[in-house]
């Protein structure tokens, strides 16, 4: 959003938003749970398949 304000555009800083939530997803879902899964093994997997990746299920 600092983008968006620096370039005076609502568009722009909704624009990077959304550009950094998708990459903190990738990096999330790619590198943190290989790690995860690497660490914690067979218990990571199973919260894993428990727990939804980002919307809580209601």
């Amino acid at each position: 959003m600092g983008v968006g304000t620096l370039a005076r555009s609502l568009t722009v800083g909704l624009t990077m938003f959304l550009i950094a939530l998708v990459l903190a997803g990738l990096y999330r879902r790619f590198v943190e749970e290989k790690e995860l899964t690497g660490r914690f093994g067979a218990e990571y997997e199973e919260y894993r398949k428990k727990t939804p990746f980002l919307l809580p299920k209601w």
